[in-house]
């Protein structure tokens, strides 16, 4: 008799241990998943498009091929690029979140780039022997650039992970990339200038901007002394 009631004794306590472990277990599941949900992963996105207004920016290979940037050159264009970004608006939607992946969508408004910087790749085709050490292509393509006042809107979905307790961003595809950087519709190269060449003509004036006429007219030099908005001394 004594046997049997250690024996169930011992039954009743290990079963208590199970009870305990299996709601411990379940407790802990349940608050993983409420923190999961609880960090949501718009935030994350936010701070992902927070950190393009910070930190540094790297040369887009797109203004970089077949284009030697010397120092000076380098630190106009990054400290450029910190001003389009800082410039960029953004609305971030709610989440669509299934499992451990999610959807962020994103409409931005940013300035875009393309049409200048493809002209500038044309006109640098048929007159690159009017470019000089003082004034060269990349500060021509630069200046441009900064003439840009209109904005283009696009939406953006942005991919994201779960991962070691947090919501990651994943790689964005280039063409979103190009968006966010205000370079989408840029030729791939400048041998590409072709493809473009049909749509601007050194004998259509109206298709050319007023510095454009003054390299077309003149030297570098002359452009150089006559234009001081982009002259470099």
């Amino acid at each position: 008799m004594k046997v049997r009631c250690e024996s169930r004794y011992f039954s009743w306590r290990n079963m208590k241990k199970i009870i305990f472990f299996v709601v411990f277990v379940l407790l802990l599941l349940g608050f993983m998943v409420v923190y999961k949900y609880t960090i949501n992963p718009s935030d994350s996105v936010n701070l992902y498009l927070k950190k393009y207004r910070s930190g540094n920016v790297e040369l887009n290979k797109l203004l970089t091929e077949n284009v030697t940037f010397t120092e000076e050159e380098k630190s106009e264009y990054m400290e450029f690029m910190r001003e389009h970004y800082d410039s960029m608006e953004y609305k971030v939607s709610k989440a669509k979140i299934r499992g451990n992946a999610a959807i962020v969508p994103v409409h931005i408004t940013v300035k875009n780039y393309a049409s200048e910087i493809n002209s500038a790749n044309v006109y640098y085709s048929a007159h690159a022997a009017l470019f000089a050490e003082n004034y060269t292509f990349v500060q021509f393509r630069l200046d441009k650039m900064k003439e840009v006042k209109k904005y283009t809107e696009y939406d953006i979905d942005f991919d994201l992970k779960y991962k070691s307790g947090k919501w990651e961003v994943q790689s964005l595809s280039t063409t979103d990339r190009q968006k966010l950087a205000g370079l989408y519709g840029v030729l791939d190269s400048l041998s590409s200038a072709d493809k473009y060449k049909d749509t601007i003509t050194d004998n259509d004036e109206s298709s050319q901007s007023n510095s454009e006429r003054k390299v077309n007219d003149g030297s570098a030099d002359d452009y150089r002394k006559n234009n001081t908005y982009i002259s470099r001394s």
